[in-house]
């Protein structure tokens, strides 16, 4: 209880200073708004992403492989000059394929000789994020602008409906945890119109380890908490932005 608690108050710290480094004026603005606020312009963006993740692993002896991830995502944000800052709401999922294990090979044997096993497995992962976002676009004088960018959140990182469908137990479980989550952007924007931006770029999302409950993943019948590697995500995204 001390250790997770200790996390969430390194996690928490993590994302108050990224807050206070992406928004100018620190803690002084909620007493005297920096200029750039009256300035700024608001918007509100769209998105839709498709992309690869690698699987989710424990050390060398387990791992839960999935296919594409997709998703999409929401965000409220000002801009000011070549600027750029949001608040980020984004949900992802991807299919679990199959559960990979280190198996005893004959126990009886050659005790401690273990083989490698691939089982036939379904269920989702899931990913619901909150970041905060900065970007900087390139002004070029052309109606297109090349940007990178940059955010910090936190991932409800969620295993939903795990089975493995060869099981003579075919009972599911589900579990989830939140974990100190990144990102990093890099595209171009287009000009549609005065008010309406098309973006075109790719996204690399990760997270911190997460640990999941399986449910009868020995084909016992039993559950085993596990420590899985996190998100570590490669997107092709496209969206739209609304100036106000």
């Amino acid at each position: 209880m001390v250790n997770n608690a200790g996390r969430f108050m390194k996690k928490l710290g993590l994302l108050f200073t990224f807050g206070v480094l992406v928004f100018p004026g620190s803690v002084s603005a909620w007493i005297s708004p920096p200029p750039f606020v009256y300035e700024a312009d608001p918007y509100f963006s769209y998105s839709m992403s498709v992309g690869e993740a690698s699987d989710h692993k424990r050390a060398l002896n387990r791992s839960i492989q999935t296919g594409k991830h997709q998703g999409a995502a929401l965000a409220f944000g000002y801009k000011y000059r070549t600027w750029r800052f949001e608040m980020e709401a984004a949900f992802r999922t991807s299919e679990v394929r199959q559960y990979f294990r280190f198996d005893p090979l004959h126990p009886e044997l050659f005790p401690g000789l273990l083989i490698g096993r691939n089982y036939a497995a379904r269920g989702s992962v899931q990913d619901t994020a909150l970041m905060l976002n900065a970007y900087y676009d390139f002004p070029t004088g052309r109606i297109w602008r090349p940007y990178v960018g940059g955010g910090a959140g936190f991932s409800h990182l969620a295993l939903r409906d795990f089975r493995l469908t060869n099981s003579v137990h075919s009972a599911r479980s589900s579990d989830s945890e939140i974990v100190f989550a990144y990102q990093l952007m890099v595209g171009v924007l287009f000009e549609l119109a005065p008010e309406t931006d098309l973006t075109v770029g790719y996204r690399y999302f990760g997270s911190e380890n997460a640990r999941w409950n399986l449910g009868d993943p020995n084909n016992r019948g039993e559950s085993e908490e596990i420590k899985f590697t996190g998100s570590n995500v490669h997107l092709f995204e496209v969206g739209l932005h609304f100036n106000f």
